[in-house]
């Protein structure tokens, strides 16, 4: 049996406490103070409802766009912006977010300011029926 095998094991650390909302550069600091039951005043903020300019929210309009989520707007125009072959978007999200829409739109306005690709037809080809023949129309004339 080597040394460090033949040694009882080491209790666990203890886990950092907060007391009191405690914050040290992003760190909780480290006590062996028991935490501290917060407040009531600190777990409720009140609001004046009456600066409110609507009786219900089902009164608001719904919101346009990625609201609050402007780097991710910023990333999905990038995206649009990337023209290699293969290059994809990939886009999730919790559900409820809501955010198909406004990302279609993104996307619909990116391709807006394209060029659009022909469109192809394929008809048959009487020589070799094997072989149909591609022909290029203009983007949407089919």
């Amino acid at each position: 049996m080597t040394e460090l095998e033949s040694q009882p094991p080491s209790a666990p650390a203890a886990a950092p406490v907060l007391t009191g909302g405690e914050v040290n550069e992003g760190r909780a600091s480290e006590t062996s103070e028991p935490a501290q039951p917060l407040p009531v005043e600190r777990l409720y903020r009140s609001t004046d409802l009456s600066m409110l300019t609507f009786e219900s929210t089902a009164d608001i309009e719904p919101a346009d766009g990625l609201i609050g989520q402007q780097r991710a707007l910023e990333a999905i125009e990038f995206g649009t912006r990337i023209g290699w072959p293969g290059f994809n978007l990939f886009v999730i999200g919790p559900s409820g977010m809501r955010m198909q829409h406004p990302i279609e739109r993104v996307l619909q306005e990116a391709a807006a300011e394209r060029h659009k690709p022909s469109d192809w037809v394929y008809v048959n080809n009487f020589d070799d029926p094997r072989r149909p023949v591609a022909v290029e129309l203009p983007a949407a004339a089919c």
